[in-house]
């Protein structure tokens, strides 16, 4: 068994589930006639309303008779009366069941078109415009590191100590899972699925008894330090940042990586471990409110409304810079993020080493459009956005800003990407105004 891979282990998985499927459900071609689904107000009293109005409207053309008529002008307000009344109960409804997490979402989902039909710029050949997304978004991330790399300023000063405070923790090796562990994270996942998984989740969960034992398995992917090289592929999807921009040009899209289920169970185990340790040690940044439990784009707000409300108590003015970085994900350093992992939070072992085989020719990416796909290309730098261990892994590359951030006595918050700076100054000090100023334009 010492011997055995984790790439063994998802061969068998793979071959024993498509050569289950092919026997008990063999694939088969059928001509299915698509309906248009009804709305989501519509319900049966509508059905009844708007069939009697169907009904008077055909004897009016019928007979012309004014009792019709009347009747038809009847039936029809009548059904205008309960689908309005419906929408108001459906609205009511949501509304009433929305939580404060799921408020900002439910809004959106209300008072928003239809932004799940896919919208792609014009053209001819699926496939070549697969890989223009996927070569406009490689020469992305290659433009901004060739300027970082090229970039003389100041920063390197800042970041020649970045290394110096060595973590007193240490966490060496990920714990190996029982069947009760990947259980429980099978049923807490996401239903949805990727076109490369060979099961759906859905029947995945249905069968776990079956399944469970080989996925068990996959613990020798944590003892041997090696994250499977079977997995290293991802299908990305195109998402427009903003509906209201032109469908034509490519940098209004981002890509969103979908991985496999069994790299995303393997990645949650890893997760799980690691927010364990990171929590037990206290070693995450305390002003990052995004990918942590009981934080939220709220906690944020409160944070910036509060060092604004300090300001004004002691009659200081506040500056608030808003930063918002770019291809964070795609742009991460993978030798910086391991020396830092290991110096930084005492990740080393094992541990370290199976993050390194996680990180090193990280993924295969393939860009997919209606009837058309684009080549694989390896991404060179990053983790992919769409991953579970991507957050993590960004927020702990991203701590050392905020130690930067400290020395120069400025407040700060993070969500995510989205940085906010906030400097008091003395407003009948100009030459403080100038100081702060200055000091701001050190992060620009």
């Amino acid at each position: 068994m010492s011997d055995v891979t984790a790439d063994d282990v998802l061969s068998v998985y793979e071959s024993s589930v498509t050569r289950s499927l092919n026997f008990i459900s063999p694939i088969q071609k059928r001509l299915i006639k698509t309906r248009k689904k009804p709305r989501w107000y519509y319900n049966q009293d509508i059905h009844v309303a708007r069939r009697k109005r169907r009904q008077f409207a055909r004897r009016f053309i019928k007979n012309g008779c004014d009792e019709n008529w009347d009747a038809f002008l009847s039936a029809k307000k009548h059904a205008c009366y309960i689908t309005v009344e419906s929408k108001q109960r459906y609205f009511n409804d949501v509304l009433l069941n929305c939580t404060a997490k799921t408020a900002f979402s439910t809004l959106n989902l209300l008072l928003s078109s239809n932004k799940k039909a896919a919208c792609y710029p014009v053209h001819d050949d699926p496939d070549r415009l697969a890989n223009d997304f996927v070569d406009f978004f490689s020469i992305k991330v290659l433009d901004i590191r060739k300027f970082i790399d090229e970039a003389d300023i100041h920063i390197y000063d800042f970041l020649q100590d970045s290394f110096v405070n060595v973590s007193s923790s240490v966490f060496q090796q990920f714990s190996i899972v029982t069947q009760s562990e990947i259980l429980s994270i099978i049923r807490s996942c996401s239903q949805s699925s990727c076109s490369i998984d060979v099961m759906p989740v859905w029947l995945l969960e249905q069968r776990t008894e079956v399944i469970l034992p080989i996925l068990t398995d996959l613990n020798v992917s944590f003892s041997s330090g090696v994250f499977p090289k079977r997995l290293k592929h991802a299908v990305v999807r195109q998402i427009r940042k903003n509906h209201n921009l032109d469908k034509e040009l490519l940098r209004n899209y981002r890509p969103a990586s979908n991985l496999s289920f069994c790299s995303k169970l393997i990645e949650r185990v890893v997760v799980n471990q690691l927010s364990v340790y990171l929590d037990d040690f206290d070693l995450r940044e305390i002003f990052q409110s995004a990918y942590r439990k009981y934080h939220s784009t709220e906690t944020a707000l409160l944070k910036v409304y509060t060092d604004l409300s300090q300001a004004l108590d002691e009659k200081l003015g506040m500056i608030l810079v808003l930063f918002d970085l770019s291809a964070t994900f795609g742009t991460i350093d993978q030798s910086i993020l391991l020396k830092r992992l290991e110096t930084l939070f005492g990740i080393t072992g094992s541990a370290l080493y199976w993050i390194r085989s996680y990180l090193v020719g990280t993924v295969d990416l393939c860009v997919t459009l209606p009837g058309g796909q684009s080549y694989f290309r390896t991404l060179e730098y990053g983790v992919p956005q769409g991953s579970v261990v991507g957050p993590c892994f960004f927020t702990l590359y991203l701590s050392q800003l905020g130690n930067i951030i400290r020395k120069h006595d400025v407040n700060f918050h993070f969500y995510a990407d989205d940085l906010q700076l906030c400097l008091k100054f003395n407003p009948l000090d100009h030459f403080g105004i100038d100081d702060s100023v200055f000091r701001l334009k050190l992060y620009h």
